[in-house]
């Protein structure tokens, strides 16, 4: 066996591979003798089939399962050994492949073309400035308005008989233009002001006749209509009827113990100012995780913007159309450069890590179920109750679940954890303090909410 390799590009590469028939006598001589001991056919003895027959008659499926098991194994083994980096898979030139005589040829050549990043290498240095924002302070209004959505979220739907402004009419929907009826519910309160008259003061059996486009524009698309239904709805125009079957109306949960313990939990608070207080700083925390985030982001964009990482584009995407052979080609070409970005930062990991040796021990995963574990629990009595053999066993029984998939998500935490607080720690990190508000809008700015 022969094999070749040939820089196309700086990221493609072809690799051809040439097989003899002395590569794969002794193989295929083999497994003939084993079809011959396993075959049962009519008029021979189990065991005792001629292995000419075995030829005669599978000898060309042999000849190709050996000669691709081969072709797999020495080029897995070939970039293995020359620690060549391939993206995606190996692509074979079909052309060669279709052109081999399976039933004469003795001796074949395959060839692959295959993907590979370009040569790259990223500094870190204090040059590289990213700021990290600290939420300092929520406005009182953004409090309250938790508040009045968690009074939704945890009060009652009632049917009433006659609809208002707040309610949700259920019913069902016919267009004649386009011959279809179906399911669905209208929000009183979005549709457009000016015909929203319509659907007020109904009751159940109540059939309403109105222009699709003046209900429906800017109207976010409702259950049970399709995304097809609606954009032809809003196209063609012209009169629907809706026939009312059902109204549900909302009552906000009442602001009292029985809503704050549903929200924070039994008992935590009895007051209305100390409840608004505990989402205060349930709403500082969580946006501080979401701020955290934003930082790991704003790191992992800038490290890219500065690090050069040449792809094989039209090797990968038709590796992913290969892979993805039901999904049209328009839509490979949207997915690629997402694919791309993050393929890049894998790859920019993968780097900084070997260069600066970074690792995971079993200790590090271990403690950080640990902290997790604790977390959970908030200190509760239960856990500080339990003995350091009892902790090591019930760590252990979580990090075998799953076959071992929770170690594997916990280790690849830690190990994300260990890289970005290295990056930090290498780079030059302004802190900024800014409200929640402030932050929301700098987020969604760069389309991070």
């Amino acid at each position: 066996m022969k094999i070749s390799f040939h820089k196309n590009t700086t990221t493609e590469a072809s690799i051809t591979i040439k097989i003899r028939e002395t590569d794969y006598q002794a193989r295929a001589a083999r497994r003939i003798k084993e079809y011959s001991k396993k075959a049962s056919i009519k008029g021979f003895r189990p065991g005792n089939v001629p292995g000419a027959l075995i030829q005669q008659m599978y000898g060309r499926s042999i000849l190709m399962e050996e000669v691709n098991t081969m072709l797999a194994e020495s080029l897995a083994q070939y970039l293995k050994e020359n620690a060549i980096h391939a993206l995606g898979e190996p692509m074979p030139v079909l052309e060669k492949i279709e052109a081999i005589d399976w039933e004469h040829q003795r001796d074949f050549e395959f060839e692959y073309i295959i993907g590979m990043p370009g040569t790259f290498s990223c500094e870190l240095s204090k040059d590289i400035q990213v700021t990290a924002y600290k939420i300092g302070h929520v406005a009182e209004q953004t409090v309250d308005d938790l508040i009045d959505q968690l009074r939704k979220t945890y009060g009652r739907v009632e049917a009433v008989t006659k609809s208002a402004i707040d309610d949700v009419i259920h019913g069902e929907l016919r267009y004649p233009a386009q011959n279809f009826k179906v399911h669905t519910e209208i929000a009183v309160g979005e549709v457009a002001e000016k015909v929203r008259k319509i659907f007020t003061d109904l009751s159940p059996k109540d059939e309403i006749t109105f222009d699709v486009q003046q209900v429906f524009e800017g109207v976010a698309k409702l259950p049970g209509i399709t995304e097809k239904m609606y954009e032809t709805m809003l196209r063609l125009g012209g009169p629907a009827k809706f026939i009312v079957q059902k109204i549900h109306r909302l009552s906000p949960a009442v602001v009292e113990q029985q809503f704050f313990d549903k929200v924070l939990g039994k008992e935590v608070t009895s007051s209305e100012q100390d409840f608004k207080k505990k989402l205060q700083a349930r709403i500082l925390k969580n946006k501080q995780q979401k701020a955290d985030l934003f930082l790991e982001q704003s790191i992992q964009t800038i490290l890219l913007k500065k690090t050069a990482i040449d792809l094989p584009d039209d090797f990968l995407k038709g590796w992913l159309q290969q892979e993805n052979n039901t999904v049209p080609k328009e839509q490979i070409e949207m997915y690629y450069q997402q694919y791309a970005e993050e393929l890049r930062w894998r790859l920019l990991v993968a780097a900084l890590s070997k260069e600066h040796s970074l690792q995971v021990t079993h200790e590090e995963v271990v403690d950080e179920v640990r902290h997790r574990l604790q977390a959970t629990f908030d200190g509760s009595e239960a856990v500080q109750q339990l003995s350091e053999s009892n902790m090591a066993q019930l760590i252990q029984n979580f990090l075998q679940k799953n076959n071992g998939k929770n170690y594997s998500k916990v280790h690849e935490s830690v190990y994300a954890s260990k890289l970005i607080n290295f990056i930090k720690d290498q780079i030059n990190i302004v802190t900024q303090e800014v409200s929640v508000e402030e932050f929301d809008n700098l987020a969604l700015g760069q389309n991070f909410l």
